[in-house]
């Protein structure tokens, strides 16, 4: 077990240190750090994911495309066992002042938790998720694998999440191109017994093998607030801000959760 902890750590360190094919824009229709939780054998959960962008969007070629977006999702996950749960997501941009198509794709994202080691400090989970999209401004949809291994550390009251996802495209203009590193963290304190406040941060840096110039990838940071409550529904409310000029200006989201009776 103690050498599975270490070559899953080795791998882990070496995605986040590769040194620095071109940046797409980020996704923007699901802007979630995924936690380590796994639904219980037989739960459901749906959730609505909503993300608007007053100042516009940038596009794959580094254009800012300056009309309003809404993108409006919807998620339903099951949990099969105690570990394993699967995932669909629905994605639209139903945006009413310009040509953004509603329908824009969709992904199947199985997530399984793994068992704790000693040697490692996080309680640790794997998604590995299958994508059909493409972004407002495609004619044609993509196919990708998006792998995220999920790191997640509780003290107290205080919590923090790693999301060092790799995104590896089989269908598209990227397809065999090398993979391209999407990481995404969170961290979060307790206010109330029910609610957490946050900061999540999201990037998108290029191709593991080689890095774009920093004023071209993609770096959004969110304060964010939480509110779990035992009655089985969940809010995230957070508005974000671009750290660099390859990053959309302004960023609200709000991901509403409900689990269902069983």
């Amino acid at each position: 077990m103690g050498r599975r902890a270490g070559a899953f750590l080795a791998l882990v360190c070496a995605l986040l240190a590769v040194a620095p094919a071109r940046v797409h824009a980020q996704n923007l229709f699901e802007i979630q750090v995924f936690p380590d939780e796994i639904l219980d054998r037989g739960e459901t959960q749906i959730e609505f994911h909503n993300v608007f962008m007053p100042n516009g969007t940038r596009l794959p070629d580094q254009m800012l495309d300056p009309s309003t977006h809404m993108h409006v999702s919807f998620e339903v996950a099951h949990g099969w066992t105690d570990t394993f749960e699967t995932g669909f997501f629905l994605e639209t941009s139903p945006s009413a002042d310009d040509n953004h198509a509603a329908l824009t794709g969709f992904h199947v994202r199985p997530k399984l938790r793994l068992a704790k080691w000693q040697q490692v400090p996080f309680h640790v989970s794997l998604s590995v998720e299958y994508a059909f999209f493409k972004h407002p401004d495609d004619t044609a949809f993509r196919q990708a694998v998006l792998i995220t291994p999920i790191l997640e550390r509780h003290l107290g009251a205080f919590e923090m999440s790693l999301n060092p996802g790799i995104e590896v495209n089989l269908r598209g203009p990227e397809a065999g191109t090398a993979p391209r590193f999407e990481p995404s963290a969170k961290v979060a304190s307790r206010l109330a017994s029910n609610v957490w406040f946050g900061l999540e941060y999201y990037a998108e840096t290029g191709s593991i093998k080689h890095f774009e110039p920093l004023s071209e990838q993609h770096h959004l940071v969110f304060p964010a607030l939480d509110i779990r409550t035992a009655t089985g529904w969940d809010l995230n409310i957070g508005v974000g801000r671009g750290l660099t000029g390859g990053s959309e200006h302004w960023v609200v989201k709000w991901i509403v959760g409900l689990r269902l009776p069983r």
